[in-house]
């Protein structure tokens, strides 16, 4: 099972900013346009504090990182909620 988006289900990754209640969701894999739309976030786990990068290929590096760690979160919580039913 994955998030359901604009019709599509989708793995997401979600930074939470503490200085604003703001959100911002990376899904993974869609190449939509969710603007104006509504969607349903679920916080899984906690990943890491927010922090400055050095430069962009470190940027990018944290990124594809927190990707690798947000699928297997999504594919832990997807195994144990297919045990439970």
């Amino acid at each position: 099972r994955q998030k359901l988006c604009c019709g599509y289900q989708y793995r997401n990754k979600t930074d939470v900013f503490t200085q604003k209640p703001i959100s911002e969701t990376h899904i993974i894999d869609f190449d939509g346009d969710a603007y104006g739309k509504t969607v349903t976030v679920k916080l899984l786990k906690y990943i890491r504090e927010e922090k400055r990068f050095d430069g962009l290929d470190s940027l990018k590096q944290a990124i594809e990182e927190d990707k690798k760690i947000s699928a297997g979160v999504f594919r832990d919580n997807v195994a144990k909620a297919d045990a439970e039913q």
